[in-house]
């Protein structure tokens, strides 16, 4: 999340054509995204094998 603002700032600070920006920023949140959905399986998986249960 951090580098899609720091592109957004970037953008706007600098000569980087908008079209440009918007790319990049949307690029770096779909790594987010992506990073968020491996560290919520990773967690589930660790759940289970621990044996904690979810109420």
């Amino acid at each position: 999340m951090k580098n899609a603002a720091d592109l957004i700032i970037d953008g706007a600070t600098n000569s980087t054509p908008n079209s440009a920006t918007i790319e990049n920023t949307k690029h770096a949140l779909g790594l987010a995204d992506q990073h968020i959905v491996i560290a919520l399986s990773t967690l589930t998986e660790v759940e289970e094998k621990l044996g904690l249960s979810k109420k």
